[in-house]
């Protein structure tokens, strides 16, 4: 599934990973590994318990970068000239903690 000599061919260059709790050990860490071995250069790692997005930008010293959802998020590759709002996802978030657990939502 995450083999490193194809996403080096396809020259990926960011990975959204959305942490589940039966994923999380792998996503903060053999996939971590991974990602940069196999020359991804970010790796954002979300974390809908935490509301917070773990971010790699690995030509950049300064990584990790930890960031709420509640305000635009510059992306490293695109020199922070791209930003993406995670606000409505923080919201939904919220929403679906708050919702009776075993309830059918309707839509």
């Amino acid at each position: 599934m995450y083999d490193v000599q194809e996403m080096k061919q396809k020259k990926q260059e960011n990975v959204l990973e959305v942490i589940s709790p039966s994923t999380k050990l792998k996503d903060y860490t053999k996939k971590l590994e991974k990602y940069m071995n196999a020359g991804v250069r970010e790796y954002w790692i979300l974390d809908p318990d935490q509301q917070k997005l773990l971010l790699y930008f690995f030509e950049n010293e300064n990584c990790p970068m930890i960031c709420g959802l509640d305000a635009p998020i510059p992306v490293g590759i695109y020199n922070g000239e791209l930003k993406l709002d995670f606000t409505h996802i923080k919201k939904w978030i919220e929403e679906e903690k708050t919702f009776p657990e075993g309830k059918e939502r309707l839509h």
